[in-house]
């Protein structure tokens, strides 16, 4: 997912209401969202696959359901060798979209 995209993302989620949570609890969980997305690709941009294979990780986990976070994550922690991190984000990835050909490439 190129920046721009990312970032059109990031700003979206920002402006949507989360439904079904009480406001402080819908606040917490989109500012913590928003804030993993972000250092993830802040330190991504900076070249610090490490700390943004965490952080996208992070954001995945908080983003129930959204696949690409998950692949996102995913493909950063392969990229930096983080093992556990892949695993954790591969796991999320299958739960999402099991039938993903990239999926099925990435575990390869």
């Amino acid at each position: 997912m190129p920046f721009p995209r990312i970032l059109a993302f990031i700003l979206a989620l920002a402006a949507a209401p989360a439904l079904g949570a009480p406001p402080d609890a819908r606040t917490s969980a989109r500012d913590d969202l928003l804030e993993a997305a972000i250092a993830g690709e802040f330190a991504l941009q900076a070249g610090k696959l490490d700390e943004a294979a965490k952080w996208y990780l992070q954001a995945a986990t908080a983003a129930d359901g959204d696949t690409g976070l998950a692949r996102r994550a995913a493909s950063i922690a392969l990229l930096s060798g983080d093992e556990a991190g892949a695993a954790a984000a591969l796991g999320l990835w299958r739960e999402r979209d099991p039938a993903s050909l990239a999926l099925h490439s990435a575990e390869m």
